[in-house]
C-alpha cells in the first residue's frame, strides 16, 4: 500500500513534466515518473485561465482526493502531477473518478 504525499517546489514539477510518461485527456494533462520507494506523491497545477480561485481550489481538492483513491494499493513509488488548463469545476465526480483511472494505468 503507498503512503500519499504532496508534490512541491518548481524543480519537483519540471523533473515530472520532462521524464515522465504523458497523458492527455479532454479535461486535463497527467504526467507521471515511477521512482523508488513507497510514497506516491501529487502535484496539481491549475492555470488563472482556467477559472476562480474559488473553481481553482475545488478543482485541487477534487482531483487530491481521487489521486490518492486510485494509487491506494499501488507497492511502487511515484510522482504524478495533473495540469488542469480550463474548467472542469462542473465535470462529473465520477466521470473524473474515470479519467484519472484511466490514465494512471494507461
Amino acid at each position: 500500500m503507498a503512503n500519499f504525499a504532496s508534490l512541491k517546489g518548481k524543480a519537483s514539477f519540471a523533473a515530472v513534466f520532462r521524464r515522465g510518461r504523458k497523458f492527455r485527456s479532454e479535461l486535463f494533462r497527467l504526467y507521471i515518473l515511477k521512482r523508488d520507494g513507497d510514497v506516491v506523491r501529487a502535484g496539481i497545477s491549475v492555470t488563472r485561465r482556467a477559472c476562480n480561485a474559488a473553481k481553482r481550489n475545488l478543482i485541487r481538492r477534487r482531483l487530491r482526493q481521487l489521486i490518492s483513491i486510485a494509487v491506494r494499493d499501488w507497492a511502487v513509488g511515484a510522482d504524478v502531477v495533473v495540469y488542469v488548463e480550463k474548467d472542469i469545476s462542473a465535470a462529473g465526480f465520477e466521470f473524473l473518478k474515470s479519467e484519472i483511472e484511466r490514465a494512471l494505468t494507461a
